[in-house]
């Protein structure tokens, strides 16, 4: 089971719904890439165009579903049950729905940027993509959830310990000073 939860605004969603051939988007790419059986629920609400765009691909895949709105007992039921957290913002200044999924044993596919890039580790505790534009970006993201996909398929003891570091991960503010105390003093020291 695939999860996403956060705002449906631009920022959130964009990426998923960049198309990346004449006829698909990157959301219904992903959706191709899903076992027979597997589910992708989105959990949010935010910009009424956007939620429809959701609405009607969600109306014509039986493996995706859309819940507009947000409800934290579900939003913690997801977390708890998924498989794969995906979170294609096209900048994220911190992020917290990765943390919240990780912090459950969940892997994240992120795009690298910001606190996203700062908070999953390629291969170590999720799966991160870049991109130059839009279109290239999508493509990649779509490439990462594939990747994903694989591992967990492929290679069942590398997935599950991929789970437990993603699940161990902590982003204390202690730890966040002591990387500040460190690259300020050690920049410091470099420039005399």
């Amino acid at each position: 089971m695939l999860i996403s939860i956060g705002r449906v605004v631009g920022q959130k969603v964009d990426l998923f719904l960049q198309a990346i051939d004449h006829d698909r988007s990157a959301l219904e790419a992903v959706l191709d890439e899903i076992a027979p059986g597997g589910l992708f629920i989105m959990l949010g609400s935010g910009e009424p165009g956007l939620e429809r765009r959701l609405t009607d691909i969600a109306a014509r895949r039986d493996n995706f579903l859309f819940l507009r709105g947000y409800a934290e007992g579900l939003a913690d039921a997801l977390y708890a049950s998924g498989d794969l957290f995906l979170m294609p913002s096209r900048f994220e200044p911190c992020g917290i729905s990765q943390m919240l999924a990780m912090r459950a044993g969940q892997p994240c596919v992120v795009h690298a940027v910001g606190g996203l890039r700062d908070t999953v580790t390629e291969g170590a505790t999720g799966f991160c993509f870049e991109g130059g534009g839009p279109g290239r970006q999508a493509r990649a993201f779509v490439a990462a959830v594939r990747r994903a996909l694989a591992l967990r398929h492929d290679r069942p003891a590398q997935w599950q310990a991929l789970r437990e570091a993603a699940r161990a991960e902590r982003f204390t503010w202690a730890r966040s000073a002591a990387a500040y105390i460190e690259q300020l003093y050690r920049d410091g020291e470099q420039r005399r």
